[in-house]
């Protein structure tokens, strides 16, 4: 038979990201509040973020070193409770986010093409 594993990649984000409300909490809170649109915080809840860039290397690593039939966890390891993003700025911190994803994506834009 052929040697398998299983991948669970937590809450990606990065260039090409798009809206579907089955994407990252930081996905749905941007896209709802770019469209003036309301959102739900839920109290409690905690979450990591995973550069898609970081998750492509993982994946990598592990194709190269797996263990057939293992399920493999890829994630941040910095994790975030929901409700502090809201309080602490939601304004802010997309910005913030969105700067940075658009800061990662030239970068990555830069290396493949240059």
């Amino acid at each position: 038979g052929t040697e398998s594993v299983r991948f669970r990649i937590f809450n990606t984000y990065g260039p090409g990201e798009y809206y579907s409300s089955y994407r990252s909490v930081l996905c749905r809170f941007a896209y709802s509040a770019l469209h003036n649109m309301p959102y739900t915080v839920h109290r409690g809840h905690t979450r990591t973020h995973t550069y898609i860039g970081d998750a492509a290397i993982w994946i990598g690593r592990i194709a190269e070193n797996f263990v057939p039939g293992e399920t493999y966890n890829i994630a941040g390891s910095h994790h975030t409770d929901v409700e502090t993003i809201f309080k602490g700025g939601l304004h802010e911190f997309l910005a913030e986010f969105i700067a940075e994803n658009n800061r990662l994506g030239a970068a990555i834009t830069q290396q493949y093409l240059a």
